[in-house]
């Protein structure tokens, strides 16, 4: 089995987050962090569960900031830091890159090192940038560069409750806005073209809560393919 919609939080990139957008970051009872022991129990954890292999993300906590040379430093030492687990533990661990939104450039730079230097299995993004769509123009080179490659887009909800006060007023931007902003995307990239324009490539939309998967193309067959084929020696 392998699960595509797994949590990590590496210290280092903990700290950097904190250290650049104030807050201080949560921490969680379960095994999230790069601890030596809470690695083992997140290992103990997939065996209990039959998991061979989790794919990890950074949940919502993205590198997107205004500021370009904080969302590169941010993107690189999130994207290294997973990648660093995965070259220790290739058989079970693999890895989306995380890119530093806006900054188009800036992310298309970061995908050709996290997939060809890397060795990452796919693409993360969040369903909203600074609560901009990611259906907007302005993401389609990413989309673009995604498609050309056949590389696979793990989407993760903002948790931004679509910016309305109906669901955010009442608290419920994770019991009830993340599948609104799955709805929302499906829709929006619909409308502007997106599944039309980029049929073949492989998306995927996922909520904390439930893991509704919303696919397309033949998403199953193209992961298990990126995950074998990965370049996992280079960094």
């Amino acid at each position: 089995m392998i699960d595509v919609h797994c949590h990590y939080y590496p210290e280092r990139y903990t700290a950097l987050m904190s250290r650049l957008s104030g807050p201080q970051q949560p921490r969680f009872r379960h095994p999230t962090t790069d601890e030596p022991d809470q690695i083992e129990a997140r290992l103990q954890l997939m065996d209990t569960a039959g998991v061979q292999v989790q794919v990890l993300c950074p949940s919502s906590n993205y590198p997107y900031f205004p500021n370009e040379s904080d969302a590169v430093e941010a993107a690189r030492v999130c994207n290294d830091s997973f990648a660093e687990l995965t070259h220790r533990y290739p058989d079970r661990f693999a890895a989306y890159v995380s890119l530093p939104l806006p900054h188009i450039d800036a992310a298309l730079r970061e995908i050709e090192r996290g997939l060809d230097n890397l060795g990452m299995a796919g693409i993360s993004m969040s369903l909203s940038v600074f609560n901009r769509s990611s259906a907007e123009k302005e993401f389609e080179p990413l989309y673009t560069e995604m498609h050309r490659r056949g590389a696979i887009l793990f989407y993760h909800p903002a948790f931004n409750g679509l910016c309305s006060p109906l669901i955010n007023d009442y608290k419920m931007g994770g019991a009830v806005g993340a599948s609104m902003e799955i709805a929302h995307s499906s829709c929006s990239s619909s409308r502007v073209g997106f599944r039309t324009a980029f049929q073949t490539s492989s998306t995927s939309c996922r909520t904390s809560a439930d893991r509704h998967p919303c696919c397309c193309g033949d998403w199953t067959t193209r992961f298990r393919r990126s995950i074998r084929t990965c370049p996992r020696s280079r960094v």
